[in-house]
């Protein structure tokens, strides 16, 4: 009876080991990058946005347009790259709706967790639950297509820079800040940021995206705000073959050329070797697909075949997923096998 309990409790282990693997391998699997870029529409021009009034006490250069609605005042010199748009009848206020849709499009997504200040967060959804000041180099690192968005529920105050890496791009970073934001004196700042309320650029900070608030006032000295950058992936390539050899043919009395006609219907000749050689082919043009496909072939050209994925001779995508999972299920069977002749050896040397 003990051996039988025995036993039972460590079949119990051994699946909880197996389940405890599987989850385990599930969870690092797991893809980050829940964020998702917002559609800007009008807003998305801009390079400067304000509800209330834009002012600058030194010279601010801006890379897009300069809008205010419903506001009018603008006041201090802007060098600006596209149009200046002032009051409720422009495009500024169209700007500002499509703001504010963005701005609830950000709120609404999905957190990946509490940013805590991590200088260094993967793609995703990230979220402050209280003012956020943040000092030092924020490093951004992934690819194209990757979105990071922090979701800051009252206000931020930001100190340092963002550093782009990898493929990462501006034009995929956002911030949807609650109420106030600050951008500090000399900070180097990367994405679009629409708040609620007032921001602030201080003295010789620079801004790669765009400032857009909704019911403040945006005040400038001595900055510049550039349009994010935002390229396309380039487009892969497929790798020549090997250079494939023109054929030659041995010299030999000249072959007339033939004229063969067919007996069959719906038959043509063909010459696709010597002068000579025919080879009924159906109507149509098969022989030329099949030169073309041969040819894609020797070229490595040809299109992989639906339903095979092309890894580029790298090994595909999970399978330290799969060698995790065998690994977790030959320890489960170890145990199973040591418990089981254990209990073997326990019942012979009773008997």
């Amino acid at each position: 009876m003990k051996n039988n309990k025995f036993l039972a409790l460590s079949v119990i282990l051994v699946l909880f080991l197996s389940a405890a693997g599987l989850t385990y391998t599930n969870v690092i699997a797991k893809p980050s990058g829940a964020a998702t870029a917002p559609g800007l529409g009008a807003a998305g021009a801009y390079s400067l946005l304000a509800g209330v009034s834009a002012s600058s006490a030194n010279s601010t250069t801006l890379g897009g347009s300069l809008g205010v609605s419903p506001g009018i005042t603008v006041t201090g010199p802007y060098t600006v790259g596209g149009s200046t748009d002032l009051g409720p009848a422009t495009n500024a206020a169209t700007a500002q709706n499509d703001a504010l849709g963005a701005f609830g499009n950000l709120a609404g997504q999905g957190s990946d967790g509490t940013w805590s200040l991590n200088p260094n967060p993967v793609p995703g959804v990230w979220t402050d639950a209280s003012s956020s000041t943040f000092a030092g180099t924020l490093t951004l690192s992934g690819d194209y297509t990757d979105v990071w968005v922090f979701q800051i529920t009252s206000d931020l105050t930001f100190t340092g820079s963002v550093v782009m890496a990898g493929n990462a791009q501006a034009c995929n970073v956002y911030w949807q800040i609650a109420r106030d934001a600050t951008i500090a004196t000399g900070s180097s700042f990367v994405g679009t940021l629409i708040a609620s309320r007032d921001v602030t650029l201080v003295s010789g900070a620079t801004v790669s995206g765009r400032i857009l608030s909704l019911n403040g006032a945006v005040t400038t000295d001595n900055n510049t705000i550039t349009m994010p950058p935002c390229a396309s992936a380039p487009a892969a390539t497929a790798t020549s073959g090997p250079p494939v050899p023109a054929a030659t043919t041995t010299s030999g009395p000249s072959v007339p050329s033939a004229t063969a006609t067919s007996s069959l219907p719906g038959l043509v000749a063909t010459n696709t070797q010597a002068a000579g050689v025919n080879n009924p082919q159906p109507e149509g043009g098969s022989t030329e697909a099949a030169i073309a496909t041969v040819n894609a072939i020797t070229t490595g050209t040809a299109t992989p075949r639906a339903g095979v994925p092309s890894t580029g001779g790298a090994p595909l995508q999970g399978e330290g997923t799969i060698w995790l999972i065998l690994g977790f299920s030959g320890l489960s069977v170890a145990i199973l096998f040591y418990v089981t002749r254990k209990i073997n050896r326990d019942n012979g040397s009773k008997r």
